[in-house]
């Protein structure tokens, strides 16, 4: 009857000891593994791979050809900027909003975002064609993109380009524009 005991007491003795061991090498071990990049670098990899959240890319474009028509805007200037959005926020607040809005509030959000996003401003002229070419955008990682025309007529005026096509015609017509993708070889 004695050895029954004397089990059960050893073997609660033989894990507290084994419990107070693990806690005095997780104590002496979390100050280096919590300062080590090497951890923390792998870590983020692997929760990386099973992240469903997008990554950024760069876009494949070759080139983005801007061909305002002879009457566009009425025949008169238009301002036209290219967005490159590089966090999340940014994709869901540009991917509702309207052109408008987007021309009257760009500074602010803009400056919520200052690593968020890049935008490159232009202006057209009737008949007046431009080309970016990658060196625009070669250098972005980028979640999505957008062009948004500042056209006076109500609309959207606003178009999401896919970062895995080989370019764009974006035709800017007198009340309003379209992208089309290149077509691929």
């Amino acid at each position: 009857m004695n050895a029954l005991p004397r089990f059960q007491s050893g073997g609660c003795h033989r894990r507290s000891v084994s419990l107070r061991i693990g806690t005095c090498l997780l104590a002496l071990l979390m100050p280096i593994l919590n300062g080590c990049s090497a951890v923390s670098g792998a870590f983020s990899a692997v929760t990386g791979v099973f992240s469903s959240a997008p990554r950024p890319v760069t876009p494949d474009w070759k080139t983005l050809v801007f061909l305002a028509d002879d009457q566009v805007n009425q025949n008169s200037p238009i301002a036209v900027d290219l967005v490159l959005a590089r966090e999340q926020a940014v994709v869901d607040a540009l991917q509702a909003m309207p052109a408008s809005r987007w021309f009257a509030s760009r500074g602010d959000i803009e400056r919520s975002f200052p690593q968020g996003l890049a935008v490159t401003r232009m202006e057209l002229v009737p008949g007046q064609s431009m080309r970016l070419t990658p060196e625009t955008f070669a250098a972005a990682k980028v979640l999505a993109a957008f062009v948004f025309a500042d056209y006076p007529v109500s609309g959207e005026q606003r178009e999401r380009l896919l970062l895995d096509a080989r370019g764009y015609l974006i035709q800017l017509g007198a009340r309003g524009f379209k992208a089309t993708a290149a077509k691929t070889d």
